[in-house]
């Protein structure tokens, strides 16, 4: 007969009825018991709500660590007698006792005393409200069970001792946990003894006769039934079998199809014939769901009898025996290596099934090559080390094509070309489709384009996101054979990767990694993975999706120095990393082309090939209009995406694209625009290079070239003024601004950060009402020298004049330094006057669209000055518009533009600032710039220095007019202080340090840390008084103390006053306290770990691992210990007892353990034996040194666990008075010895009373008259 271990992992769904107390409503599972996460015996817990005997309490927790009260537990067992539901009891006319006439229980308490179920105290009391023990419980259980109070002894002085006698080996006390029978029963443990009682038969009593003599004799004899207590009182038995089918799959389906499932709510359960029960047999159906993780793996389920299992009310839910060894592998491991690596192994009679269906033998599948990604689930079911079920997954990774959400709905999966020719999973899947989303699982959580992982399973097709991790490609590993990469490195870390074939291509450029991942080395990536946490498929960051840029200039030196237009307006120069075979090599690069491309965090810039549409370059006679996606040539029609970048390109005969480097495109010929939205109507004349990327129906243009006379110049007819600043989140930035078509100020909003005001831009609108920003209009800087009537003449720096008119269109923005407020004119109405300086944006018929005067500067330039006003040297003036930063200093050279300039920043004293500021010359922006991207670290008055030698080279001659604006001013990483402390907090102050060139971070004040912190390598933090550490340190560096540090699971690098470990820790660095390290719980000292401290106190029964270096200068644990394996090094009170280079003892065998104990019986002792009380044969240790054992000191010496103590030639082992040596197991022994009171040779003295005490108990070794030799 086969049992279900006690304990199960479960998910019992309970049926809550009325008990003692009241539950909360709505509870129908232990988890919703608001203190699920405490309760230790939840499947006890979970079976016995849902009988009816117990539940929770009225604030919907269960409180697992309250006692029971004598009263409740009264009332549980009429609950158990009668079923589970309230026994119907009159009301009591007399009392048993006398303190529970107004009981609330007391008729409880009557009719389980009326059954001899209790007793009382023995004074007429009862003590209702006083806790039952554990023994006490036990009694009445025993009772319920029918076992006879009088009969059985459990009455009368010896009452206890008899019960705890039944109830052990009954099984009432396993699980339970308590330091005595005597002990209150907690409502945790109250629930596991009932439960355990639930598979205890019943008993009853028998009366025979004696009548082979004269006289007839009479005797009562104990008998047990076949039915349990949850037969007898329930009605129910413990199912217990195989799952083989439920409403997610069906393993019996056939290998063809998609497989089939059950109707929801089923599972179908083949029964073992061996257990308990014999009420269902063979292989039935019941009502409770299961899911595919209980699938081939053996249960148990609480049944109530009925003759059609199919209507029989299961009690809760499906439970999973812990008998079941479950073994999940996705290398390419074939199934017989996975099954042997973990001590499994294959029969005839073990099954196989793909994707929950196909059911058959396993065959020779076993020794077929695996796919890595396939994953392989073993389950040994009986627990006999036979694998019994063997299930093979394999989800796809696709793309979702086709998504319809309307009507039915419908779905379809491109999951790449025809699959490898593998056993392991379906080689011709190619697309995954359902024609109704209600066959769908995870329909709702997908769309359109997402990739995802997909399967058949149970009839249905299965769904969901595939996780993406973005980070840079370090690395990479092939197989052995050097044919398929099997793992890669992303932001260190490492993962494997899957051989399934899934989906290629898109916008993306999806790979499947075992073959492409290389192409991504010292680049970002998004690396997509499977559900065994393999990666499946690799392509381009999403931040570097759909990027394209223009080769303008290529080196011409040894450096690899390539100059491009990035399709969001960037010009740069970046060195090109050519890494990878797809890279496109410097000397390939040709000058006007467009390539795909990502930047590194190195800021280099890899390029790659993109395909020229029909193979052709230049097509004339190419028309575009803006917001149109159409795009004609000669060379055909194509249609652009919002993804498609367009570059407009100066070019008098329309031919770009050049191989000879000499060649190089201008800055000022080159516009780009990131969508079809915001690229202006195309020229006539211009012709069209298209790029493409895809095949077939997936084909697509990812970037256009224009080229032509007068293209590189912005659409102006959408322009707008930016007046001010008014937010920013990090993504956007609130302006108000002047928009064409009206005079009046507008908020909106701009998809842009790092914005300037009193800047004028073309623009397009995006469709969610944001703005776009095109191009930056700052180049005409002209002034008025004649009106007439609407039409004005200007003159630019170069001199020349050109007449412009005002139409009824035009805006007119007046926002000169002199006015109070900016004004704005639309149309014929407004006007300009001679000597404005303006900046004007015109069309191609001279009509003027926006003009934006900017007249008299105060000081030249723009930008308010809170408070403290701008400084002025000469020409030169330094202003802010930051809140905080005061202006001190400015220096301009004339001659040669340098310029050097400091300011004061709020809170910023000796702490690192980044800044951004503005250079304007003449009144126009003439520079940016900002700190480096480490920041500037501040003087002590918080002054912080600006030297900009190259800003206005070339641009300055004398008389020019300088300011400075300070835009933006960020104090970073503010320091320490006391109190609650974050782990950014933490985080930012080691930042500050690493700018500031110091490896120290002081904490003046005590404090706390409930977040786990990163202590990097080289840096200290030091806290100057106390330290609570509740999460744990991590990495390499140092914490100092100068306190108490109660630290904690995690303790790495420390040095302390006094600490504090708390239970379950575990030290892995280097550990030096002055006075005592206090130890709260078993703690664990790893094998690379040291540590060093005056005292070390232990709490009563606890622990301390040491695998690595522990020295303290005296041990302060009674009762407590110190575990140290052969590997580690122990020193206390100056002696090194173990390890380095000169120890006391020196240990063999893999097994040898060293503990050191400071018994509540003897004082200090030292054992020697096996770890974990193990067989300690082959262990042995040497005394290499004379050891005398004192009351003074140490007191005990036991070899134990069958353990031998060789003692060196000439060394002395001296028993004192009241002192042992013991070897209290069979077999430990002490070698090579002799008695002596004084002796050159290996000997032991005994002197006093001293003694040696075998396994028996006996002194065979005593007062210096009996000779130890051998053993």
């Amino acid at each position: 007969m086969r049992n279900l271990k006690r304990a199960l992992s479960l998910a019992l769904a309970l049926v809550m009825v009325m008990s003692m107390m009241v539950v909360g409503a709505g509870a129908v599972s232990v988890d919703d018991f608001s203190d699920a996460d405490e309760i230790v015996n939840k499947e006890a817990v979970t079976v016995l709500a849902t009988l009816g005997v117990i539940t929770g309490n009225d604030d919907g927790s269960y409180a697992p660590a309250d006692t029971i009260s004598r009263a409740e537990m009264s009332t549980i067992i009429c609950r158990v007698l009668n079923g589970g539901k309230d026994p119907v009891l009159g009301e009591s006319v007399t009392n048993t006792y006398t303190d529970t006439a107004s009981h609330w229980a007391k008729n409880y308490i009557e009719y389980c005393t009326t059954l001899g179920i209790i007793a009382g105290k023995g004074d007429g009391t009862f003590d209702p409200e006083g806790d039952v023990t554990v023994a006490e419980a036990a009694k009445m259980v025993l009772v319920a069970l029918g076992y006879n109070a009088p009969m059985e002894g459990y009455t009368g002085a010896n009452w206890q001792i008899n019960v705890d006698a039944r109830a052990n080996p009954l099984g009432l006390y396993d699980d339970l946990t308590y330091t005595t029978t005597s002990a209150p029963l907690t409502r945790d443990n109250a629930a596991q003894m009932l439960y355990n009682a639930l598979d205890c038969d019943m008993v009853k009593y028998s009366v025979v006769l004696d009548t082979t003599s004269s006289t007839v004799i009479s005797t009562t004899q104990l008998e047990v039934t076949d039915e349990t207590l949850l037969e007898d009182k329930f009605n129910a038995v413990k199912v217990e079998g195989v799952v083989i089918a439920n409403e997610e799959a069906n393993l019996e389906a056939s290998a063809s199809g998609n497989g089939t499932s059950l109707e929801a709510g089923k599972t179908k359960i083949q029964i073992d014939g061996e257990a308990d029960q014999d009420f269902y047999l063979g292989t039935k159906t019941f009502s409770v769901s299961s899911s595919l993780d209980e699938l081939g793996r053996y249960v148990a389920i609480y049944v109530k009898k009925e003759n059609n299992s199919a209507n029989a009310q299961v009690l809760g839910s499906v439970i999973v025996s812990e008998d079941n060894k479950v073994i999940t592998d996705a290398s390419s491991d074939d199934i017989e290596t996975v099954a042997d690596d973990n001590d499994l192994n294959l029969t005839a009679n073990t099954l196989v099934a793909k994707n929950y269906q196909g059911l058959t033998e396993l065959g020779s599948l076993s020794d077929d090559d695996g796919t890595a990604g396939v994953q392989k689930v073993l389950i040994d079911n009986d627990d006999d080390g036979d694998v019994d079920y063997v299930l093979l997954n394999t989800w796809y990774f696709g793309r979702v094509t086709t998504y319809v959400a309307s009507g039915d709905g419908s779905i379809a999966i491109d999951v790449g070309a025809t699959q490898r020719d593998q056993k392991f999973y379906d080689k011709s899947v190619t697309k995954l489709t359902a024609d109704d989303k209600d066959d769908v699982v995870g329909f709702d959580d997908v769309a359109k384009d997402d990739y995802v992982l997909a399967q058949y399973i149970g009839g249905d097709l299965h769904v969901e996101l595939a996780e993406a991790v973005t980070g840079n490609v370090e690395s990479y590993k092939y197989n052995d054979a050097g044919t398929l990469i099997t793992k890669v490195t992303v932001d260190g870390t490492e993962y494997n990767v899957s051989n399934v074939t899934g989906y290629t291509g898109g916008d993306d450029d999806i790979r499947k990694a075992a073959d492409d991942a290389d192409e991504f080395v010292t680049n970002d990536a998004s690396v997509y993975l499977d559900k065994n946490g393999y990666v499946v498929a690799i392509g381009e960051a999403e931040a570097n999706a759909g990027k394209y840029a223009m080769v303008l200039a290529v080196g011409q030196n040894i450096e690899d120095r390539v100059k491009v237009a990035l399709a969001d307006g960037t010009i740069a120069t970046y060195t090109l990393n050519d890494s990878g075979s797809t890279a496109v090599k410097k000397s390939a690069l040709n000058i006007g082309q467009v390539y795909g491309y990502t930047i590194n965090s190195n800021d280099e810039i890899r390029l790659t090939k993109v395909d020229l549409a029909a193979g052709d370059t230049e097509q004339g006679n190419a028309t575009f209009k803006k917001g149109k996606i159409t795009i004609t040539s000669d060379g055909g029609t194509y249609y652009a995406s919002s993804n498609t970048a367009f570059f407009y390109v100066n070019d008098g005969d329309g031919k770009i694209i050049d191989s000879n480097h000499d060649h190089s495109i201008l800055n000022e010929d080159v516009d780009t625009y990131a969508s079809y939205t915001s690229a202006p109507d195309l020229a006539a004349g211009a012709t069209a290079t298209v790029y493409t990327k895809g095949t077939g129906s997936d084909k697509r243009v990812v970037a256009v070239v224009f080229a032509g006379l007068n293209l590189a110049s912005a659409d102006v007819s959408d322009n707008l003024y930016i007046a001010n600043i008014v937010s920013t989140n990090g993504d956007e930035t609130t302006v108000t601004a002047y928009v064409n078509g009206s005079d009046q100020p507008q908020t909106i909003t701009i998809d842009d950060t790092g914005l300037i005001r009193r800047t004028t831009w073309t623009y397009s609108v995006n469709p969610d009402g944001t703005y776009t920003l095109d191009s930056e209009f700052t180049r005409d800087n002209w002034t008025v020298i004649r009106v007439t009537g609407n039409n004005f003449v200007v003159r630019d720096d170069r001199g020349n004049e050109t007449t412009y008119a005002i139409t009824a269109d035009t805006v007119i923005v007046d926002d000169s330094k002199y006015l109070d407020a900016i004004t704005a004119t639309l149309g014929t109405s407004g006007t300009v006057s001679e000597g404005d300086n303006i900046i004007g944006l015109v069309d191609d018929d001279n009509d003027a669209l926006m003009v934006v005067v900017r007249n008299e500067k105060v000081s030249s330039g723009g930008g308010s000055t809170p408070g403290t006003g701008p400084v002025t040297n000469g020409d030169a003036t330094l202003s802010s518009e930051v809140t905080g930063v005061t202006p001190k200093s400015v220096e301009l050279s004339s001659r040669t533009g340098n310029l050097w300039f400091s300011f004061v920043v709020d809170g910023a004293a000796n702490r690192t600032v980044n800044y951004t500021y503005t250079i304007y010359l003449n009144g126009e922006r003439a520079a940016d710039g900002s700190s480096p991207a480490t920041g500037v670290v501040a003087d002590n008055t918080g002054l912080v220095s600006v030297a900009n030698s190259t800003a206005l080279d070339g641009l300055i001659v004398e008389g020019d007019e300088v300011e400075v604006v300070i835009t933006s001013a960020e104090v970073l990483n503010p320091p320490l202080t006391g109190g609650a402390i974050t782990a950014g907090d933490v985080a930012n102050a080691f930042e500050n340090a690493k700018l500031n060139g110091e490896t120290e971070v002081v904490l003046d004040a005590e404090a706390t840390l409930t977040e786990s912190v990163e202590i990097p390598e080289g840096m200290t933090l030091k806290v100057n008084g106390d330290f609570t550490d509740t999460a744990g340190f991590t990495g390499e560096g140092t914490l100092v103390v100068e306190g108490t540090y109660t630290a904690g699971s995690t303790i790495n690098n420390v040095k302390a006053t006094n600490m504090t470990i708390p239970a379950a820790a575990t030290v892995n660095g280097e550990v030096n306290v002055t006075e005592t390290v206090t130890v709260k719980g078993d703690v664990a000292v790893g094998a690379d770990a040291v540590v060093t401290a005056k005292d070390l106190a232990v709490d009563y029964d606890m622990s301390v691992n040491n695998d690595g270096t522990l020295t303290v200068e005296s041990f302060n644990g009674k009762g407590s210990n110190i575990y140290s394996t052969i590997d580690s090094s122990l020193t206390v009170g100056g002696v090194q007892l173990i390890g380095g280079s000169d120890p006391l003892f020196t240990l063999e065998g893999a097994n040898a353990e060293f503990h050191v104990a400071n018994g509540d019986w003897s004082g200090l002792r030292y054992d020697i034996g096996a770890v974990d009380g193990d067989a300690g044969e082959g262990v042995s240790a040497t005394l290499n040194k004379s050891l005398t054992l004192s009351t003074d000191g140490l007191q005990a010496l036991w070899v134990r666990h069958g353990a031998t103590l060789n003692v060196e030639s000439g060394v002395t082992l001296t028993i004192g008075n009241g002192c042992q040596i013991r070897l209290p197991d069979a077999g430990s022994k002490i070698a090579n010895v002799t008695k002596s009171t004084v002796s050159d040779d290996t000997a032991i003295i005994v002197t006093g009373d001293g003694e040696i005490v075998y396994t028996d108990g006996e002194s065979v070794f005593a007062n210096g008259d009996a000779i130890l030799t051998g053993n």
